[in-house]
């Protein structure tokens, strides 16, 4: 009997078949909802009307065709503070959603660099999506 050794393509192959089997990549049925995109804005602010306020805008994309989806999800900022868990149905065959977030932030002689993380979960599946982040300095 003879003996093949696994490099090169190989285990990256195994590897993708294993993930596809888990249901963890795009291409999968099992997926009913991503990619999701954060944006925040503005991109920075500089100046002495602090606290400035920043509103973060997610979308949540779906596959189609699909159910009812039930998800809920939650927002992480940079300084470690957490929204409650929120729920929503969304409709069948609905394409996205849209979900925002305020956060008044600054004071006198304040620097940051603020961003907020939006999590998503349905069923098995769990996405994340960053912010790009927020250059703020409060003078």
């Amino acid at each position: 009997m003879s003996r093949r050794r696994l490099c090169g393509i190989g285990i990256p192959i195994i590897i993708i078949v294993a993930l596809t089997n888990l249901g963890m990549t795009n291409g999968h049925p099992g997926i009913r909802f991503g990619p999701i995109h954060v944006v925040a804005n503005r991109v920075s602010y500089t100046g002495k009307n602090c606290p400035v306020t920043i509103v973060f805008t997610a979308t949540v994309n779906f596959r189609s065709p699909h159910d009812a989806v039930e998800l809920s999800y939650h927002w992480k900022r940079s300084d470690g503070a957490m929204s409650q868990q929120q729920a929503v149905t969304v409709r069948k065959n609905e394409r996205s959603i849209v979900i925002h977030d305020e956060w008044s932030i600054g004071s006198p002689g304040t620097r940051y660099n603020a961003w907020e993380a939006l999590y998503v979960s349905s069923g098995n599946t769990h996405l994340s999506r960053r912010s790009p982040v927020v250059k703020i300095i409060c003078k």
